[in-house]
Parts: C-alpha cells; structure tokens; sequence
C-alpha cells in the first residue's frame, strides 16, 4: 500500500467518525438552533412556530434557575414574560447559538423575578405603615393587631390594595367606588380575603 492510499484511507476514517458540523450542533438544543436560523426570515409570522417550539425546549431551564428566587406560578409568569420580551427585542439582539439564549433569557428573568421581591417588599412595608397609622377606637377595626409579614407575603397584589383600604377606614360602598367594582364584589373579596388570614389575629371584620 503507498503512501497516497494510506493517507486517502485515513482521511475517510476521520471523515466517518467526524459528523457533519451542522449536524453535530442540532443534537444539542435542536429547537434553539432552528428558531435561531429562522430569525433571518422576513416574515415574523414564519418564525412563530420555530420560537415557540425553542420556548418549549429552554423553558425548563430558564426556570430551574429562577425557582429559587421566586418559586410557584410567580416563576412561571416572570419566565413568560422573559420570553415575551425575546420575541420583542430578537430582530435587534446578537444570539449566535443556543447557550447565549439561555443567559439571556436567565438574566431577564431572575431581574423581573427580583422587581417582584422588591415589589412585595415596598407592599409590605406600606401596608405596615399604614396599619400602625390606622384610626382607632370602637367600630374602626379590630382591636390591636400584629402586622404579619409571613402571612403579608400570601397576599396577591389585589389583596393588598384591599387591605390597605380597609385599614384607611373605607366603608365597602367607598372601596366599590374606588375600585369601580360592585359592593358585592367588595364582599366577596373581603371574605375571600378573611379565609386567606384565617387564624391571624389581623384579619378585618
């Protein structure tokens, strides 16, 4: 055998264990690599299958990463939302492959799910002030109660501007009227809310 057939014949078997470069970079994160490749199609409508199906795939991730800051359905809306201002801000962002993708997406979301903490805390610290600048004596509220930030915390966002209403002295007429919902509404919510405090000593008549 000469030279020249042996280097021919080392040169297919590189070839045969070597896979074609394209085809080696789709079987990690194939989903991520279509939709990227899609991007340079003109028609935003023809990249809507390809993203959603790279958001099926980088989803999991994204969340597994924010769950521990903000766990719950509250991870859930906050990878959403990431993934939402993707699809905004992708004409005008460089993304060269799947694991840029990913940081950017994570980055997005553990910032939103930080604005929540934030947001929450900003909530409860007013709805405290609030409650200790409450008006007093017979028929306002309930009698001296504690401010519990634990149970503060399992309170949606609604719950606490009716909280904070209810601790101005706002009779359910004037929080229908400020929420521009029915009285009976207001009641509903009230109970709704009364259920939630259950046990805590806080909890509005």
């Amino acid at each position: 055998m000469d030279l020249v057939t042996v280097q021919a014949t080392g040169l297919q078997a590189r070839e045969a264990v070597v896979p074609d470069a394209h085809a080696a970079r789709n079987l990690a994160w194939p989903a991520t690599w279509a939709w990227l490749d899609s991007r340079s199609n003109p028609n935003p409508l023809e990249t809507r299958a390809p993203f959603n199906a790279m958001a099926t795939e980088v989803a999991p991730a994204i969340s597994r990463r924010v769950e521990p800051i903000l766990p719950g359905a509250d991870c859930d809306d906050v990878v959403q939302e990431a993934f939402f201002k993707l699809w905004l801000m992708s004409p005008v962002l460089t993304l060269p492959d799947p694991s840029s993708v990913r940081r950017w997406l994570t980055v997005v979301a553990k910032n939103k799910a930080l604005d929540v903490l934030r947001k929450r805390k900003t909530q409860e610290r007013h709805l405290k002030e609030i409650y200790e600048a409450r008006p007093t004596g017979a028929g306002v509220v309930p009698a001296p109660m504690e401010f519990d930030p634990v149970k503060g915390k399992e309170l949606s966002d609604d719950d606490v501007e009716l909280l904070l209403l209810v601790f101005e002295g706002k009779d359910n007429h004037e929080i229908a009227e400020l929420l521009e919902i029915s009285e009976d509404a207001v009641r509903q919510r009230r109970h709704r809310l009364k259920e939630k405090l259950k046990g805590s000593s806080k909890c509005p008549s």
